[in-house]
């Protein structure tokens, strides 16, 4: 610290010592590793009917996987857009800006980077 006029105080030291936790012992592994790639139970597009460009498009899906990280869904359109989530039960919308024919697909990943099937969805 420092006074009106200058001058400095003598430092102060304080050691402080932390200990530290001992390991804990090896687990023994009881789960088994999560068998197979994620599946995807249902992907569905609503509405069926051909969409109007610049209306709301829905995208609904299931997933099963006991060791689920995430999933990516590509709609498809020029602009590349793809949405992603961690949820096994979503649904998204998209608009589509412009008419034509275009593939969704869906992608779903466990936390080994195993990929499901890729399910795809023309909309046209």
């Amino acid at each position: 610290a420092v006074d009106i006029f200058g001058r400095e105080s003598t430092p102060m030291k304080k050691t402080i010592s932390i200990a530290c936790p001992t390991a804990p012992p090896t687990a023994t592994p009881t789960a088994t590793p999560c068998p197979g790639p994620p599946v995807i139970v249902s992907f569905e597009v609503d509405p069926a009917y051909p969409p109007v460009p610049e209306t709301p498009v829905a995208f609904s899906f299931d997933i099963s996987c006991g060791c689920f990280d995430k999933w990516t869904l590509t709609f498809g359109d020029a602009a590349g857009v793809v949405a992603s989530g961690t949820e096994l039960t979503a649904i998204r919308n998209h608009v589509y800006g412009s008419c034509g024919v275009f593939e969704a697909t869906l992608v779903a990943v466990d936390i080994f980077g195993r990929e499901s099937t890729p399910m795809k969805k023309t909309i046209s």
